[in-house]
């Protein structure tokens, strides 16, 4: 009997088929758990919303997704160095959205004060200010704006549409911010 098993194991290599297993399916999970605290999901009190609009790109109506960042902290910080990244096929951002190659992102730049110009890659909110952002994109998926991620979801970094990363300096203290959606 024990000759029997341990020809089975031998012949179609069982251990070293567990181990394979174990590290596709439970090592990464693990990973994704600790790069979580390496960044942060959100900022007390920061909010963001997303609404759907349109933009003039060269005198060209073009769909876009609005992002407000409206600081209900009591303090004032500045949100820097927002882009969107990992976006899924249910999310295209347009050909003429800012892309930065080095990091498959798409930079998403501030409105200038008093303007409808968005060129400044830097935020600084007021208690009660709101920092307004755009992305051109190609269609407009009704589910995006009502879509709330899973716990699960959350707790390993899965999106379904894209993850926004952004830096907040909140006083002295720097954070770096990733958020799934």
């Amino acid at each position: 009997m024990y000759n029997l098993y341990d020809e089975i194991l031998s012949k179609h290599d069982i251990p070293n088929w567990a181990v394979m297993i174990i590290t596709v399916l439970i090592v990464p999970g693990i990973a994704r758990t600790f790069k979580k605290f390496y960044h942060i999901s959100k900022i007390q009190d920061l909010r963001i919303s997303l609404t759907y609009g349109g933009i003039n790109v060269n005198q060209q109506p073009v769909q876009s997704l609005n992002i407000a960042f409206r600081n209900n902290t009591q303090g004032n910080l500045t949100i820097s160095n927002a882009e969107i990244f990992n976006c899924t096929p249910l999310f295209e951002p347009h050909i003429i959205a800012t892309r930065n190659i080095v990091t498959d992102s798409f930079e998403l730049l501030f409105k200038q004060p008093n303007t409808n110009n968005y060129t400044e890659i830097q935020c600084a909110l007021n208690p009660a200010g709101q920092g307004d952002t755009v992305l051109p994109i190609n269609n407009q998926d009704p589910d995006l704006l009502t879509y709330s991620p899973s716990f699960f979801k959350k707790l390993f970094g899965i999106q379904k549409y894209f993850k926004i990363r952004y830096q907040v300096r909140i006083g002295n203290k720097f954070h770096k911010v990733i958020f799934t959606y």
